[in-house]
């Protein structure tokens, strides 16, 4: 099969296309056709290795899952042993270890969800990693009506979503930035009583299927900026790591 793979961290440069085996599913396992993947800028940050603390935990002299991709939506096409919840022909969704520029994925059943429809590949491959921080982070901040909200970054994947879904909440949404006024508000929370609160979002599908029960009932609408063909994979990478897009961006698999 084809796959975008990278041996060695750096930038989009570095991301080739192979023919590499086609996965199977283990115990517990789907095999997944993508396609639509979401890219995030912690596909960015994974390939170029950065900043060097992340190496510890995906590789040390280079990325432990060489295929990039995280987001991914498609059908399964395989089951492994033991796996229920989901049949062969589903179109899923969900937040991955990597693998989804890929004409195949092999993902743990309990990572994917059902799409629903109504809501397209494209919409839904846009929401599992960014649409689950924003929603921890609003809950780490305890985020409800009548709360005022600034928003750091307002423009990314994140940031947008954090808008939206804080107004959702009932919340008064603003937006403030760059990271230096960040840094800065940090410091000056110090003593205070409002504290900067550090967030290490997890992977949690139930979140990403309460996102698709928002987008099916025309509540959230997902800020989807650039869409690519899985041929041009590196480009859609190039394009968050230059920054300035505003929103998601998606790379789409070519038919089958």
């Amino acid at each position: 099969m084809n796959a975008w793979t990278q041996h060695a961290y750096g930038g989009p440069e570095t991301v080739m296309r192979e023919r590499v085996p086609v996965p199977v599913a283990g115990p517990g396992q789907v095999l997944v056709a993508p396609t639509v993947v979401g890219l995030n800028s912690a596909d960015v940050r994974l390939m170029r290795g950065e900043p060097l603390l992340v190496r510890v935990a995906f590789g040390l002299r280079r990325p432990r899952q060489p295929v990039p991709g995280r987001d991914v939506a498609g059908r399964i096409l395989a089951r492994g042993a033991g796996v229920t919840a989901v049949a062969v022909g589903d179109r899923v969704v969900g937040e991955l270890d990597g693998g989804g520029l890929a004409d195949r994925v092999v993902a743990p059943a309990d990572r994917v969800g059902p799409s629903p429809d109504g809501v397209t590949d494209t919409t839904a491959a846009v929401l599992p990693l960014a649409g689950g921080t924003a929603w921890q982070a609003l809950d780490l901040a305890d985020i409800a009506a009548g709360n005022r909200v600034l928003v750091l970054g307002a423009g990314g994947g994140v940031g947008t979503l954090v808008v939206r879904l804080a107004v959702l909440r009932g919340a008064e949404a603003g937006v403030w930035g760059p990271l230096g006024r960040m840094a800065r508000g940090a410091l000056l929370s110090l003593g205070g009583r409002r504290r900067i609160r550090p967030l290490a979002a997890r992977t949690r599908p139930e979140l990403t299927a309460k996102l698709l029960e928002l987008t099916a009932s025309g509540q959230l609408h997902p800020p989807l900026s650039q869409t690519w063909p899985v041929t041009a994979a590196p480009a859609a990478l190039a394009a968050i790591d230059a920054g300035g897009v505003v929103g998601k961006v998606a790379v789409v698999a070519e038919p089958a």
